[in-house]
């Protein structure tokens, strides 16, 4: 099953995506702490908790 990044790349391809989908959460943290935009930093944390929660149940379920 191609998933992911990199088509056919299996787990690689799948832990690629939870390690973006982490730094992603992570800008959004970082958004709402340091006092930037509330929506862009919701937006950001929101995807980013979206791509790792898929990519982990891609990795589970495989």
């Amino acid at each position: 099953m191609a998933s992911g990044l990199y088509p056919g790349g299996g787990w690689w391809s799948d832990l690629t995506g939870v390690l973006l989908g982490a730094g992603l959460a992570v800008l959004g943290l970082a958004e709402l702490r340091y006092g930037g935009d509330r929506a862009v930093g919701l937006a950001l944390l929101a995807a980013g908790l979206l791509a790792v929660a898929g990519h982990l149940l891609l990795m589970l379920l495989a």
